[in-house]
């Protein structure tokens, strides 16, 4: 080793070399700090960057999906009303006809109703005269009965009475 005298001067000014080397590596390692973050920041920022690129590209295809599935159910839904509309007309007609079938019925069925109560009257007082006829001839035949049985008795006396005076003119 060499023997070096230093000065107070020289002392400083080593001192404040090795700080100032110290400061320029610090300063150093920060820009390196700084220039790492620097590019972890520029990597982050271009996949952030790459990221919303692709949600903006879903977001696209999702609009387009929606607006594609918005006109299939706006078309869909003008057919269905359309057939809605097709089936009220039908509704309509149907229940026209049906009216108008009702009325026909109804002009064709009265007279015949017409027709049948009056003939259900005419066979109520046909039975009721036949009812009254049968009751009568009913009396009539036990009225005849009892004249033929009455006839019959006075038969059997007369019979009777002839056979007494044929046995009184044999005799």
């Amino acid at each position: 080793m060499i023997p070096v005298e230093l000065s107070m001067k020289d002392f400083i000014f080593l001192i404040l070399i090795i700080l100032l080397f110290i400061l320029i590596l610090r300063n150093m390692a920060e820009r390196r700090k700084n220039e790492k973050n620097r590019m972890e920041l520029e990597e982050n920022y271009q996949t952030f960057a790459k990221f919303k690129e692709f949600e903006a590209k879903k977001v696209d295809n999702l609009t387009k999906k929606c607006d594609w599935l918005q006109q299939m159910v706006n078309d869909k839904l003008k057919t269905a009303a359309l057939k809605i509309q097709e089936l009220e007309k039908k509704n309509d007609m149907l229940f026209e006809q049906k009216e108008f079938i009702m009325r026909e019925v109804e002009n064709r069925v009265k007279p015949l109703s017409t027709s049948l109560n009056q003939a259900r009257n005419e066979l109520t007082q046909f039975q009721t005269r036949i009812e009254e006829r049968l009751t009568d001839c009913e009396r009539d035949m036990k009225r005849s009965r009892k004249e033929f049985n009455r006839f019959s008795e006075q038969i059997k006396k007369m019979q009777d009475a002839i056979r007494e005076r044929s046995i009184d003119f044999e005799l």
